[in-house]
């Protein structure tokens, strides 16, 4: 019995092994895998090195611990033998593809037949091609969060009831460790997960109890089930203790308050108010017309008094004299966003994913006359409810933010599914033993084909991303022939326009460079901190605003379709006559695409 249970694990783990390498495979061989956005390009050059010159785990983004495992293995392990490595973009890719495992893993293990193993596997490829696929491909660090979340629950809600409290935690022990790097990698994602998260955790400890027949607060049941919360609090407190040592000096207190006043100005609340009908209140804060025009395109960090103060000021006017309060929609208009998005076709398939799973758990537990599988869905219709009318009423609806929110709704659902339907499998087994026949699969069969049905608008969005790939590549040369520019001239700082470089991204396995660069954007999230102050420091600059006219080796660049007269007003709202040289134009297959300028001073 021992061998042959032995013998099934090990067919699981090569099956979902094999799976797992069959999507990987997919995914790096049919595309190009990209940060998805210039976040993560920054996240990683902060801890590549490429920013300041020296790996650092003070990415801003994620909490300190992991930022300096990963900086720690940029500086342990920079190259294996003439290739950088991108510790950064294999850690993110690394960490997708183990969750598919685990998930894989894990439900091969309800069942017993090969044929049931064979229909898992296909759902599972199927399933990361529709809903997983293009989050791998185009990778961003808050979904990657969202993924391990909903792995980690997945785990624990799957976990057998009927084993002895220490089995259960030794068991636990992975879903800990991935909700809490999900935690450490990106706080907010987790932490907007947790409603549904909760919900699962209370179901299976009340189902769990019932089902080794167990009181749900009698003390093996609280040992039971609640060890895994609270060892899993106390590492995300170790973390937080961390981050705020490691964040405790350098000005880092200073800048903290910075990005969070940038964060509700920029995100949730449509940016600065216009200087002409809010003169009175800019001229109060001491910013002139053309400093404020720095906040529209987002160069803020060439202005040296755009600090802390003055963000926490324009955010307090625009939620104290503008109205624009911390929730950016009322309810009745958050709750009609709310429905629509349930069902309009741009979210699939993962709200009808989503629709499938709850009517299938509604009618198993019709089947069984089960009051607490209603209950059950129900609360989970709840927490999801919080957690999306939140982002909607915040006005933060991306895809970043949306798609970890379907994840883990739909992995939840899907463990919930899996135990519901081995219950009822087993009810039927028992009342029918002399009976036994494959016909009573035929739900658990028919619910995976019509699974697959609705994947189909997820597969053809990965057909259509082809496309876009091309689409990258094609605007990537443009990134790629201006950081080349840039390495040529290794005794210039250059400071780019902000919007003039949204566009880019770059891939995350090819042409890798760790090594210093000598440009930076005048604004982005990163502007104004300790580290940002690091990078300018390394050729001499200390003050872009005055050094873009002192130093001879200073430079700004700019698109050539973008205006460019705003700067030389800035100069003048600041009291200097400036006009600007152009230093050279960047020709791109023929076009002219980046303009270079030295500001001077009128003589």
């Amino acid at each position: 019995m021992v061998s042959s249970l032995r013998a099934k694990r090990i067919r699981d783990t090569l099956i979902a092994l094999a799976v797992t390498v069959i999507c990987a495979l997919v995914g790096f061989l049919l595309f190009d895998i990209y940060y998805d956005m210039n976040d993560d390009i920054l996240i990683k050059d902060i801890l590549a090195g490429t920013y300041t010159g020296v790996p650092d785990g003070h990415n801003i983004q994620m909490l300190f611990p992991i930022g300096a495992l990963i900086a720690g293995l940029y500086r342990l392990f920079p190259a294996m033998g003439d290739v950088q490595v991108p510790w950064y973009g294999l850690f993110l890719c690394a960490l997708h593809i183990a969750c598919c495992f685990l998930v894989l893993r894990r439900t091969m293990s309800f069942t017993t037949r090969f044929w049931g193993r064979f229909v898992i596997a296909g759902a599972g490829l199927l399933m990361f091609l529709g809903l997983l696929l293009m989050p791998f491909v185009y990778i961003q660090y808050t979904v990657t969060s969202g993924v391990l979340s909903a792995t980690g629950i997945f785990l624990f809600y799957t976990t057998d009831d009927e084993l002895e409290a220490k089995a259960f935690f030794v068991k636990n022990i992975i879903p800990i460790l991935l909700l809490t790097l999900s935690f450490y990698l990106r706080t907010e994602m987790m932490l907007l997960l947790c409603p549904m998260m909760l919900v699962a955790g209370v179901c299976k400890w009340f189902y769990g109890s019932s089902k080794a027949s167990l009181n749900p607060f009698s003390r093996v049941s609280f040992t039971k089930y609640l060890s895994v919360p609270i060892i899993l609090g106390i590492l995300m407190g170790l973390g937080l203790l961390v981050n705020a040592i490691a964040y405790g000096g350098k000005g880092w207190d200073e800048f903290g308050s910075f990005f969070d006043a940038r964060t509700e100005v920029y995100d949730f609340q449509n940016g600065a108010p216009r200087y002409t009908e809010n003169e009175e209140f800019y001229d109060e804060i001491g910013l002139a017309q053309g400093e404020v025009t720095l906040f529209d395109n987002y160069n803020f960090a060439l202005d040296t008094k755009i600090d802390s103060d003055a963000m926490d000021a324009i955010s307090e006017y625009n939620r104290d004299s503008l109205g624009k309060t911390y929730f950016q929609l009322g309810f009745a208009q958050t709750l009609s966003e709310y429905i629509y998005r349930m069902f309009h076709k741009e979210d699939a398939p993962y709200n009808y994913m989503v629709w499938l799973l709850y009517v299938l758990i509604g009618a198993i537990g019709a089947l069984r006359l089960d009051l607490t599988m209603v209950a059950k869905v129900g609360a989970m219709f709840v927490a999801r409810s919080i957690s999306w009318m939140y982002i909607i009423a915040r006005g933060r609806t991306p895809d970043r933010i949306t798609i970890p929110l379907y994840v883990c709704e739909i992995l939840i659902l899907i463990a919930m599914f899996l135990l519901s339907s081995k219950i009822l499998l087993r009810e039927y087994y028992e009342e029918n033993e002399e009976n036994y026949s494959y016909r009573k699969w035929f739900p658990v069969t028919a619910a995976i084909l019509i699974s697959v049905l609705l994947l189909i608008p997820g597969i053809k969005k990965t057909v259509s991303a082809i496309g876009e790939m091309q689409y990258r590549q094609d605007v990537n040369e443009e990134w790629d022939a201006l950081k080349g520019y840039f390495a040529q001239n290794p005794g210039n700082y250059y400071v780019l326009d902000v919007y003039s470089t949204v566009k880019y991204s770059e891939k995350i396995f090819e042409n890798v460079d760790n090594s210093y660069r000598n440009f930076e954007i005048c604004g982005g999230w990163g502007a104004k901190s300790p580290i940002y102050a690091d990078k300018l420091s390394k050729l001499g600059v200390s003050n872009i605003e005055s050094d873009l006219i002192n130093m001879k080796n200073v430079y700004f660049v700019i698109d050539t379709q973008r205006d460019i007269d705003w700067l030389v007003a800035y100069y003048k709202d600041k009291g200097q006559e400036v006009r600007l040289e152009n230093k050279g134009i960047l020709k791109i297959n023929g076009n002219q695409r980046f303009a270079f300028y030295k500001v001077k001073r009128h003589v």
